[in-house]
């Protein structure tokens, strides 16, 4: 079983992340890492919550609240690694159309992380009406 889950910019940068349910099992990152790396530390669990978190300078990828790893993109061997995938990406994808035999076959659910309100700035507080916020 696979899961691979396609990361994108909108100029078109990121890559493709997949963790290979294999014995061991194993992970690689697009336009990063070509060979498969074996995880050393894997939860032994049957069911798996998998957090990735990407920022400009690197990849993480969480199981079961153990962080299996965290790739730091300037380490590739490869030139263009910091620049597919330091961006933003606007679009995630679980790759499970594909024209090669390498599509995401083990996910079962993807749940965004819950954005979070930190409150309105004091001069809104009591407005009712968009047309009376201040600075707008």
């Amino acid at each position: 079983d696979l899961i691979k889950v396609g990361f994108h910019s909108e100029d078109g940068s990121g890559g493709p992340v997949f963790v290979k349910f294999t014995d061991p099992p194993q992970y690689r990152i697009g336009f990063c890492i070509s060979d498969w790396v074996t995880f050393t530390n894997m939860p032994v669990e049957d069911i798996r919550v998998w957090t990735i978190t990407k920022t400009a300078t690197s990849l993480a990828l969480v199981c079961n609240g153990v962080e299996i790893f965290n790739y730091l993109f300037s380490t590739s061997t490869y030139t263009n690694c910091v620049s597919k995938w330091s961006g933003d990406m606007v679009t995630i994808k679980f790759m499970t159309i594909d024209y090669t035999d390498d599509i995401d076959n083990a996910s079962d659910k993807y749940r965004a992380k819950p954005t979070v309100c930190t409150g309105l700035p004091e001069s809104w507080t009591g407005v009712t009406n968009r047309n009376s916020v201040p600075g707008i």
